[in-house]
């Protein structure tokens, strides 16, 4: 039997004092399994914000990246209680009517969140519907 192992991590510091620079973007990319086998990242904000947060599959392989996930799923959890609580999940984009602009997934099937959150800890995770695989990409943009 042929098994992939896959670790990704995926690191951003912004070293510049709060009035000089701010992160805007941090992404990841891996390949998503059955199961268990998800793509997580997690973010604190130290004040309120907006973000947008996607999950990508089809859009990669304008990129050249194969195996791409077909129809990724996102949720979105608080880490900052006891209990990690959903806030939000999205299967398809274009089912909400949020304002993603430049920012909109190219290809139906892919994910996104428009939410304004308080400062906090926050996990993105992002798997495959009905257990498909392959490779996906999970972004969060802070907007304000």
């Amino acid at each position: 039997m042929n098994k992939k192992t896959f670790i990704f991590l995926a690191l951003a510091f912004s070293l510049a004092h709060a009035a000089q620079g701010q992160l805007a973007n941090i992404s990841t990319r891996g390949h998503v399994g059955k199961d268990q086998q998800v793509l997580i990242a997690g973010f604190i904000l130290d004040q309120p914000a907006t973000v947008i947060i996607r999950g990508l599959g089809p859009s990669l392989e304008t990129s050249g990246v194969t195996d791409t996930l077909a129809n990724p799923v996102l949720a979105l959890y608080d880490m900052t209680g006891a209990t990690p609580q959903l806030l939000w999940s999205n299967d398809d984009w274009q089912d909400v009517t949020e304002p993603f602009g430049a920012l909109a997934p190219a290809f139906p099937k892919e994910s996104a969140i428009y939410i304004q959150l308080p400062a906090g800890k926050y996990t993105a995770i992002l798997g495959g519907i009905s257990g498909t695989e392959g490779m996906a990409l999970v972004e969060v943009y802070l907007i304000q």
